[in-house]
Order: C-alpha cells, then structure tokens, then sequence
C-alpha cells in the first residue's frame, strides 16, 4: 500500500514514483540534466532534486517539463 504522502504515477499498467518519471520523461527525450533545467529556466540543481525526491516541482512546472519533453500532463486525483 502506498504512503500517505506517496506520489506514485500509473501508466499503461505499470507504476511510476514521481522521481522516477521525471527521469524517465527527461531521458526519453534525449536530454541531460543540464539541458532540462535551461529549457525549463531552473538550475540542475533542481532537476536533480527531483529526480532524486529530495524536492518535488510545483505542478506549473511539470506541466512546462512535459510540454519540453514532448509530452502532455494528465492529473487525476482519485477519492477512496
């Protein structure tokens, strides 16, 4: 069972932690940290941050991370 404070992302059956996609997201575009973090006006810093959980973006941010990398943002917030 997930964490109260988990952010796993599922997709196609398989399940990601947000750390995890961003990476995933990043690396399937072909980019490294740095390119990222000059495409989205962050440090790499940041972009490290993130993919090692230690800093989680503000969803404004993924939405730009996903539109940079070729991709479109789906949130869905499930009530149990």
């Amino acid at each position: 069972m997930a964490e109260p404070n988990s952010m796993d992302i599922h997709e196609a059956g398989l399940a990601l932690d947000l750390p995890d996609l961003i990476f995933e997201t990043r690396a399937g575009a072909g980019m490294n940290q740095a390119q990222l973090a000059q495409a989205l006006g962050v440090s790499r810093a940041d972009v490290s941050a993130w993919e090692d959980g230690t800093e989680v973006p503000r969803v404004d941010v993924l939405e730009r991370l996903a539109r940079v990398c070729g991709k479109r943002l789906h949130i869905r917030i499930d009530v149990d």
